[in-house]
């Protein structure tokens, strides 16, 4: 895929698995740095990861704060990042795993909240109601066993998303009588290459509440998207509280906006 520039990029989740980008922690005399990690991208083409992404490793498993290009053949990128494992911090970080992306509503802690402590709150409460307990909190074992049902759930999108003119660069998620949020990006090619990372986020909140068929009315989304794109000055007073802007090189690529 390329963007409007004609630029080529590829996913977070493409180019680690296949080695065309390294993460790695931040190391400092002062010691390691939670917030942030550091990738280089060896490929000849952009790398386009998106925030809620994950992955497992490190001292500790990290979830993307961010949605961000990383530029072809570059140097040292750094990566705003949340813990999503809050009991563990190893003196011998292990090899960064691709692990999927967090479900909506964390993804919607990680927009709206932007503050650690709300990201651990929120996935302690998922283990509550899940019944479950862990010396570390890590996320990512929540979901360890939902990959049958997140690839059936995928693959039916997958297939909806072709037969379509795929030429859209954004949409709104629903589930029952509820807005999930709105995604938009800055090219139809943006939203493509994202559109598998964020089906997940989605699927993962409808499987656990079994959400029945979506009932909201055009009305309904409509005066929901009124909220946040009548101008570039209401936009972003909606989204300081109810979303985020990710932008590169001054450019806007992304955008996240949550129903009040």
């Amino acid at each position: 895929k390329g963007d409007s520039t004609g630029k080529e990029f590829i996913s977070f989740s493409n180019a680690l698995s296949s080695g065309k980008i390294s993460v790695k922690e931040i190391i400092s005399p002062e010691g390691s740095d939670v917030g942030m990690l550091l990738m280089k991208n060896h490929s000849k083409k952009d790398v386009l990861l998106q925030s809620g992404e994950m992955v497992t490793g490190g001292k500790q498993d990290r979830v993307f704060a961010e949605t961000q290009i990383i530029p072809a053949s570059s140097g040292d990128n750094y990566v705003k990042v949340f813990c999503a494992e809050k009991g563990r911090w190893d003196d011998k970080p292990k090899t960064f795993s691709y692990a999927g992306t967090a479900d909506a509503e964390l993804r919607k802690v990680i927009h709206t909240k932007r503050r650690q402590n709300a990201i651990w709150k929120e996935i302690e409460k998922r283990y509550q109601e899940q019944g479950k307990k862990s010396p570390t909190w890590p996320y990512a074992d929540l979901y360890k066993n939902a990959g049958k049902d997140d690839s059936s759930y995928i693959n039916f999108f997958k297939n909806k998303y072709k037969q379509s003119d795929s030429c859209f660069a954004g949409f709104v998620s629903i589930t029952g009588d509820k807005i999930i949020n709105c995604e938009l990006f800055g090219s139809s090619d943006y939203c493509s290459v994202s559109f598998e990372s964020l089906v997940q986020s989605y699927i993962r909140i409808v499987a656990d509440t079994g959400s029945a068929v979506p009932a909201v009315s055009k009305d309904k989304v409509q005066q929901f998207l009124d909220r946040f794109l009548q101008s570039v000055q209401q936009q972003k007073e909606y989204l300081e509280k109810n979303g985020q802007q990710d932008k590169y090189m001054g450019k806007l690529i992304h955008v996240v906006a949550y129903d009040e």
